[in-house]
């Protein structure tokens, strides 16, 4: 056997390449994971000489898989060094693809598996796609002429041929910012319809090919995409709408397919207004041939039943589009019998998919469109909604009510087992889900208050009856919590009364303490939404908040984490009641909490305790006078200064017992820092003696310690959270001169000095050094010399290799941005080598592969660039762009064509608009021309002079400066699919949708909402009497 020795020769550009050797290490990478032939294989790709192999082992018996790889190569070449050889040898090699596929398409059964056959046409279509990226139509106008006439040869290439094309018009309609600029997308668009109807010609012919019909589903399918590519109504007059509707459509083989190209059609856009007639005589054909085919009860054994195992996912992304669109025209009386069949399918649908399953987002993305239009016209045209959708609407709630997807900020549930656990993350397709059901659920609240709320009291009954589940229970109480504000005011008094009755009721019933612990949570969890209704009834507020407290005192400690987070819900809403005395009261419930505070904190969790922290600084907050709110920070702030100072007389890193405690400490007053505001301040001045000389005998201990063991990395944790506190203090706090008397001593002339003299520095004096500079720019400048010899240079040495020191290089780009946007006038207080070496360190953050890092430096660097303008004298910014300038303009090019800094690309684009406007780079055109010219080897003279002078006239134009930009960037680089930056949403279109949400009561989540406050008494005896 060949040993991995000889694989390395595959990578010698001196020794000739030795295809059976490279043939049993791409077999080995692909069939048994080898990572040595894996790592030669990729390695093997940058050879210049690795297209050679490609026609030899096309055209050889070597294995499939290594015939995979050579194509893998091809393709891989076309896309980066395509344009760099002579017009005949890419003739040459095009013909040569075309030739491989139509070999392939055509090659007997018996020579070729039909997996291999499929794969390998996979590839080479690929390779050809590639290829017509570059050279149709200019190049190749007949390519389209040309793929016709191969379709004779078999139908097989038949079958492939419209693959092509299907893969064509994808690249310009779904997919041009991948690799086209505008004006190529544009021009192979015209072409592709001017030659449209030579296409059609083959349609027609593959369409009544029915005794071949792998041929038919083909052509059917790559008609779906034909359809985004042309104008759709040119298929309603064409001799193949017919075909489909009066063969194909009746055919099981084939329904599915012809169903997903109506549903193309639905979606396309530029349909004409009048298609009624059409939709609803093709509507009628639909629902009547799947009549044959669904089983109602079980609506995905149809998969197994046809054979075709997404024909009930094609059926509801195709139906639920063509509903969408034409739901007017659809629910005519006249079409009434057939649009219910189809909806009652979809229901069907939807209450047999698995909520993480895409169907069952299309469904619920439906039933929320037709809810929100129903309420439309109920609510906004006074008009009555068609008698359709009358036995629909209450099906849809009661489904939605046992379907209901857990709230996105919900943290603690009880799962499918009963178990309650707690949910470290969300996934976007549950939130989404959950923001569409709850949106669905207030349109259909408002449509019929009372069966919504009929509803919800059915199901508390179905529990009560014996059907009880967890997951039935959290949907319940989900779907309750989520009409809160859906009702009118005297609505939901009474029905919030009347559910919170059922279910203390029910779970004073239920034998087992889990069950009881699953509907207390649920309870809590409605309390939390229906803030409005609790800040209007005072002594059912105060009831609840009583009965949050018991549950945090109940021995599952799940419970407690429930009642913790309900409670924060609550008080967010309600807590200008809870700081207010009530009438007959002797104090606010806040004073009561203070007064009571040793009995509340007792028995909660540390955790759990900091928590609560931030519950009594969200209500201290709101307190007007000075006085008062610092006694109320000092009672809370009692217990947590006694264990600081006990810790302080003690310290004992290593102790986890004492590592604890002090992380706790840090954590509860960081809540406070967070939630008081410049309150705190009474609180930190007080434990700022405690803190630095823990700071300080940490920092010398951690001297002696080797900073490869976990003692060390301990002590760091300890001096980091430590500083952290003071950052939030800074950042959250506010008033200046409580920062400038309490923090920036302690910085300067302890945390400062400690940071350039000890070995065990501690980045997040950076980002303390950042907040600062933010927050006090005049005291920052004036101590700049100070900073740089004791922060900025003792950092440097960290910041030299991007796989390391992370937390430096994360809070260094912080601290520099700081400094770039508040005290810009500090680099005319450093030398000019100091600021010589300020520009490269900031350009090697700009150019971190770690998203966070690299952001934030080339926000800085614009920040820059535009304080020359107006914060700088102008000689200075004159000297600072003519010594920096075209460097600047060659390292942000870098940066724009490289693979790492896609996500970049808008800022890259302000920085390099920025720069080519500046006067003294207009004067270097030469110079900046060849930069161009060294940066992009690859383009002509001409193409990058066109360029460079397109981008200096169009620099004061935004848009037109972007697009210029980017076409000019992908002919030198391709950007991704997935890049999100270059045709990002504005927010203004987000914020529209958000505008007109609010207009309708409910839609927008009640605690998101202003708080209302009020009195009245209601159902206290009943929340009063209940114990877990």
């Amino acid at each position: 056997m060949m040993n991995n020795k000889n694989y390395e020769s595959l990578l010698n550009t001196e020794i000739p390449i030795n295809l059976d050797l490279l043939d049993d290490c791409v077999q080995k990478m692909y069939l048994s994971g080898n990572q040595e032939c894996h790592e030669i294989c990729n390695r093997f790709h940058s050879r210049p000489d690795s297209l050679s192999i490609v026609d030899q082992v096309l055209q050889s018996n070597h294995s499939f898989h290594l015939k995979i790889f050579s194509l893998n190569i091809f393709a891989h070449f076309v896309e980066s060094r395509w344009e760099a050889l002579p017009e005949d040898n890419q003739v040459q090699l095009r013909n040569f693809i075309a030739q491989f596929i139509n070999n392939v398409a055509a090659a007997p059964e018996n020579s070729i598996s039909p997996q291999n056959r499929e794969h390998l046409l996979r590839y080479s279509n690929n390779v050809l796609i590639n290829i017509l990226k570059y050279d149709w139509p200019t190049k190749w106008p007949r390519f389209i002429p040309d793929i016709l006439d191969a379709t004779s040869s078999s139908p097989a290439m038949c079958a492939n041929c419209f693959v092509i094309l299907q893969n064509l018009a994808q690249e310009f309609t779904e997919f041009p910012e991948d690799s086209l600029s505008t004006s190529k997308t544009a021009e192979m668009s015209a072409t592709f319809i001017e030659q449209f109807p030579m296409i059609f010609s083959l349609i027609e012919i593959a369409l009544k090919s029915t005794e071949n019909p792998d041929l038919v589903k083909a052509c059917l399918k790559s008609l779906k995409y034909f359809i985004k590519a042309i104008d759709p109504t040119i298929i309603f007059s064409n001799a193949i709408f017919d075909t489909i509707c009066s063969n194909l459509l009746p055919d099981p083989r084939y329904t599915i397919y012809c169903i997903a190209v109506f549903g193309e059609i639905a979606a396309n856009p530029y349909l004409p207004n009048d298609v009624s007639t059409i939709i609803l005589q093709l509507f009628g054909s639909i629902v009547q041939c799947l009549s044959n085919v669904f089983n109602p009860d079980d609506i995905y054994e149809t998969n197994s039943r046809t054979g075709e195992q997404d024909f009930v996912h094609i059926f509801t992304v195709s139906m639920t589009s063509f509903v969408s669109s034409f739901q007017d025209i659809l629910e005519t009386p006249s079409n009434a019998p057939s649009y219910s069949i189809m909806l009652k399918w979809l229901f069907n649908v939807t209450a047999q998919a698995k909520n993480d399953d895409t169907d069952f987002k299309l469904c619920i993305d439906l039933w929320h469109t037709i809810a929100r239009t129903i309420f439309t016209e109920c609510a906004s045209l006074r008009a009555e909604y068609s008698p359709v959708y009358i036995p629909l609407l209450p099906m849809l709630r009661r489904l939605a009510i046992q379907r209901m997807e857990c709230p996105s900020e919900l943290i603690y549930f009880f799962d499918e087992t009963g178990v309650h656990s707690r949910r470290n993350e969300s996934t976007t397709l549950s939130n989404v889900v959950f923001t569409a059901m709850r949106e669905m659920l207030v349109y259909l609240t408002h449509i019929d208050r009372a069966d919504m709320m009929a509803a919800l009291l059915e199901k508390v009954d179905e529990i009560k009856r014996g059907n009880w589940s967890s997951e039935a229970m959290n949907c319940l109480c989900w779907a309750a919590g989520s009409i809160g504000g859906a009702l009118t005011e005297d609505e939901e008094k009474h029905f919030v009364a009347q559910i919170l009755e059922y279910l203390l009721t029910l779970c004073k019933e239920l034998p087992d303490i889990s069950m009881r612990a699953n509907v207390a949570s649920g309870i809590m969890y409605i309390c939390s939404q229906y803030g409005r209704f609790l800040s209007k009834y005072w002594e059912l507020l105060k009831v609840v908040m009583h009965k949050l407290f018991e549950f945090m005192s109940e021995s599952i400690p799940e419970v407690q984490d429930s009642a913790i987070e309900s409670m924060k819900s609550v008080v967010k809403y309600c807590r200008n009641l809870l700081v207010t005395r009530q009438a007959n009261e002797e104090s606010s419930f806040l004073e009561w909490m203070l007064a009571n505070s040793s009995q509340v904190f007792a028995p909660l969790r540390p955790d759990n305790i900091v928590e609560m922290y931030e519950i009594y600084s969200t209500m201290i907050q709101l307190i007007h006078i000075d006085d008062d709110r610092n006694r109320m920070t000092s009672i809370i702030s009692q217990n947590l200064n006694q264990r600081l100072t006990a810790l302080t007389g003690n310290i004992q890193p290593m102790d986890q017992s004492w590592y604890e405690q002090l992380i706790f400490v840090i954590n509860c007053n960081s809540k406070m820092a967070t939630y008081l505001g410049p309150s705190f301040y009474s609180q930190l001045s007080q434990i700022i003696p405690q803190l630095v000389q823990i700071y300080t005998t940490i920092s010398a201990g951690s001297q002696q310690v080797s900073p490869e063991t976990r003692e060390f990395i301990i002590l760091q944790e300890i001096k980091g959270n430590i500083i952290k506190l003071f950052i939030t203090s800074v950042q959250l706090c506010g008033r200046i001169g409580l920062i400038s008397s309490t923090v920036l001593p302690p910085t300067l002339e302890v945390f400062m000095p400690d940071y350039q003299s000890t070995v065990a520095k501690t980045p997040e004096i950076l980002g303390l050094l950042a907040a600062l500079s933010t927050k006090l720019p005049g005291e920052i400048q004036n101590n700049i010399q100070h900073v740089f010899t004791a922060i900025y240079t003792p950092t440097l040495p960290f910041l030299q290799d991007y796989s390391e020191c992370f937390k430096f290089w994360e809070n260094f780009t912080m601290f520099i941005a700081a400094l770039i946007s508040h005290v810009p006038v500090f680099l005319t207080l450093i030398s000019n080598n100091d600021v010589t070496v300020f520009m490269d360190y900031l350009k090697r953050c700009c150019s971190h592969p770690q998203q966070e890092v690299s952001e934030h430096a080339l926000v800085a660097l614009m920040d820059l660039l535009s304080a020359l303008d107006t914060r700088v004298s102008q000689q200075f910014a004159n000297e600072f762009t003519d010594f920096f300038g075209l460097d600047l303009v060659q390292f942000v090019m870098t940066l724009l064509t490289d693979s790492v800094h896609k996500y970049a690309f808008n800022t890259l684009m302000g920085i390099s608009r920025k720069l080519i406007q500046l006067n003294t780079i207009r004067k270097k055109t030469d110079e900046l021309f060849q930069i161009f010219l060294t940066l992009f080897p690859n383009r002509s003279p001409k193409e990058l002079g066109e360029a460079l002078q397109q981008m200096q006239e169009h620099s004061a134009n935004y848009q037109e400066f972007k697009k210029i930009l980017r076409n000019f960037m992908i002919q030198v680089r391709k950007f991704a699919l997935h890049d999100p930056a270059i045709y990002k949403k504005e927010k203004e279109e987000i914020l529209a949708v958000l505008a007109e949400k609010v207009k309708i009561p409910g839609l927008i989540p009640p605690n998101e909402l202003p708080e209302v406050k009020e009195q009245v008494q209601k159902l206290c005896d009943v929340v009063n009497s209940f114990n877990l």
